[in-house]
């Protein structure tokens, strides 16, 4: 067996490939700049159709053992979704929020329950949007999907943002960890579904540089500001 043959076998083929991304550097540039346009010309009206348009790039290059994706939302669809949501919840919202500050004051227990019940409803929202994005991708005619219970996901994402307060950012690698694991072990591809098994051990490394760089950005500009205010007076 020569060389060139032996290289040829021990190559990977597209089947042994996982994911890859076939768009080149700066593909999506003319893409932004239409979408950029378009929205100064709609008052931002076409941001729903532009970012269908981003999500069909993307897809379109991203390949699974040699094949692309196919990405078959269409904007109309985000668009009416934005109108249910403005509507049904956003407006409603506002209105149980200026009654809470008129009432009892700017801070109070009611609108501290408020907000928890507006981060339970982030959640909720955020895996909606996920469900949905899955339901439009679609792999050699093979279309994924979400399982799951997307008030667990805002139950747990309430849950985690006050830990995140009170462990003063430390849970959030942990918090990340397990929110992947249900959104991955809820997630469907034709009839496989995937399985998660991370830790948040390696994430904690590099975490705990970026906490301990971003705490001493924060104190040398604390001690910034008190030497101008010292000065000033």
């Amino acid at each position: 067996m020569d060389q060139y043959t032996e290289a040829a076998e021990t190559r990977p083929t597209d089947q042994d490939q996982g994911f890859t991304y076939s768009g080149r550097p700066g593909g999506i540039v003319p893409l932004t700049v239409k979408n950029a346009l378009l929205n100064i010309l709609t008052l931002t009206l076409y941001r729903f159709w532009a970012k269908t348009d981003v999500r069909r790039h993307l897809w379109r290059h991203t390949l699974f053992q040699g094949d692309p994706l196919e990405y078959t939302g269409v904007g109309k669809e985000l668009f009416l979704g934005f109108l249910l949501v403005l509507f049904v919840v956003l407006f409603p919202l506002a209105i149980v929020n200026s009654v809470f500050e008129s009432t009892f004051g700017p801070t109070n227990a009611p609108q501290f329950l408020f907000f928890g019940f507006v981060l339970f409803l982030f959640g909720i929202a955020q895996y909606r949007a996920r469900r949905y994005r899955l339901s439009r991708t679609v792999w050699r005619g093979v279309r994924a999907a979400q399982t799951g219970e997307a008030w667990v996901y805002g139950l747990m994402t309430l849950g985690f943002w006050f830990l995140l307060i009170l462990t003063l950012g430390w849970s959030y690698p942990w918090q990340r960890i397990h929110l992947a694991k249900y959104e991955m072990n809820n997630t469907i591809f034709g009839d496989r579904r995937f399985k998660f098994e991370g830790t948040p051990g390696p994430l904690y490394r590099r975490f705990a540089q970026a906490w301990i760089i971003g705490l001493g950005i924060y104190l040398v500009l604390v001690w910034a500001i008190l030497l101008i205010g010292k000065a000033i007076t």
